[in-house]
């Protein structure tokens, strides 16, 4: 299943690794965006604002319809009158506009754009003209196109705004790991395979950029979207928004149980592939060796071992991305269900739902509510993949940029001269892993003008004199 004994030993060895902790993690993150606050405060605004107009387009069409599609009479609800059903908070949800404090931010914005045909006078909804309702009904189309049009404009500023600020933090990390790599001892690559740490600074870095770039934002505007219309639901019909609401907890455990088996697999997935890449960098940069040596058997056998641990690594990670999103949007159906049926049977029987009755404009926002909430939460569950992706392949950077040079200068070192004259060596030894050593006891002089053959079968440390 893991390409042989081989590749099953890889895989466990691999899961012993102690990885960064999260918080860790996400805190070196920040470290690289420190220098863009501004950008990311603007961001901020920005998904704020997009946000409240997501919020508000439900709003929007529970008014048409309540105040002008489906207006309510006399005699609905229980046979109450409808100033009875203004009095006890139970009518259609039209901004009476009576007292301005008393509104929503979308009904303010209306008031202050000077449309006073939504504001409809609870006295005037039974004796409304047509012309009157088709103004105010032309209105709230006119205002929800415009916000339609603003949250389309508004999106696409925050992501060029955000992948403008990931594309400079992706070539700041890539910076500092090329330099570091430079600093550190070269028996750090006797004992590291070098298509591993190219696959460090190239795939974990582009994860860690889509992350930034796109998933990021859009899991940040999916949570507080679905903070604030959970409280618009609350606040509209406490009761009704309880029992849509009845599924989100077995989202949010669904949601949290994949992602955690999501992210540990995604973590073994990237070293994977690391080792692909490193079999695939010694098996072609020795091909020479390989052919002169009939060895292509034995590397081609040994690279479908690599190769199916990294495809059996990433059918796994895959296989929780793909159950995830089938299993949350079956409930976000039934939650779909639920305010439909329940809020339909409680307006066509009159009934209350403790204490607190429904309209037919509160049921198709609610509906809209439901959509947008349940968006977000799918859109999470697929996209936090990603960034647990960004996160593994983030743990496996600090990881590298953590590794410290095994010689270090000594301090107030000074930098060599140019050189010029007799070079001697005088019982020199040298070893990049311990215990094994490439020069052994190496003594002759070079006078200035000479010049030396340093001759020998290959491995016998001939380019170490350098």
């Amino acid at each position: 299943m893991f390409g042989g004994p081989d590749g099953l030993r890889r895989l466990m060895s691999q899961d012993q690794m102690r990885p960064q902790s999260l918080g860790r993690t996400l805190a070196r993150f920040g470290g690289y965006f420190s220098r863009f606050v501004p950008t990311l405060a603007v961001v901020s605004v920005l998904v704020v604002v997009s946000t409240w107009g997501q919020v508000l387009t439900p709003e929007l069409v529970g008014q048409a319809v309540d105040c002008y599609i489906a207006k309510p009479v006399a005699g609905a609800f229980g046979g109450a009158t409808l100033a009875q059903q203004a009095a006890a908070g139970s009518a259609s949800r039209c901004w009476y506009g009576a007292d301005l404090s008393q509104l929503s931010t979308g009904a303010k914005l209306a008031h202050w754009l000077g449309w006073q045909h939504v504001f409809v006078a609870t006295a005037e909804l039974e004796k409304m003209s047509p012309d009157a309702a088709i103004a105010g009904l032309g209105q709230l189309v006119l205002l929800s196109i415009a916000v339609f049009a603003s949250i389309s404009a508004l999106t696409g500023l925050l992501f060029f705004a955000m992948a403008r600020a990931g594309q400079h933090v992706l070539r700041d990390i890539r910076v500092d790991l090329f330099a570091h790599l430079h600093r550190l001892s070269i028996g750090y690559y006797s004992e590291h395979e070098v298509g591993d740490l190219m696959s460090r600074i190239t795939n974990d870095t582009e994860a860690i950029g889509q992350a930034f770039s796109f998933a990021l934002v859009n899991v940040l505007g999916g949570i507080l979207l679905i903070g604030w219309i959970s409280y618009k639901m609350l606040a509209a019909s406490f009761a009704y928004a309880l029992l849509s609401l009845a599924v989100v907890p077995v989202m949010a455990v669904t949601t949290v149980w994949f992602s955690n088996q999501a992210r540990r697999a995604f973590r073994i997935s990237r070293a994977e592939l690391g080792s692909v890449n490193a079999e695939l960098q010694e098996s072609i940069s020795a091909v020479r060796e390989v052919q002169a040596f009939n060895r292509a058997d034995e590397n081609l056998d040994s690279f479908r071992a690599t190769n199916a641990a990294n495809r059996d690594a990433n059918v796994r990670a895959v296989a929780f991305t793909s159950a995830l999103a089938p299993a949350l949007e079956a409930l976000g159906y039934l939650a779909l269900a639920i305010v439909a049926a329940g809020g339909g049977w409680l307006l066509l029987n009159g009934e209350e739902l403790l204490g607190a009755s429904v309209s037919l404009g509160l049921i198709i926002t609610f509906i809209g509510y439901s959509q947008r909430f349940n968006q977000p939460i799918q859109q999470i569950a697929v996209l936090w993949t990603n960034i647990q992706s960004a996160i593994a392949g983030g743990e496996r950077i600090f990881q590298l940029l953590d590794e410290k040079p095994s010689i270090m200068d000594r301090p107030g070192a000074r930098t060599m001269p140019t050189l010029k004259g007799e070079v001697a060596f005088d019982n020199v030894s040298a070893e990049y892993t311990t215990g094994t050593p490439v020069l052994r006891n190496v003594s002759f002089n070079a006078k200035a003008g000479q010049t030396i053959a340093i001759v020998g079968p290959t491995g016998a440390g001939k380019n170490d004199h350098y």
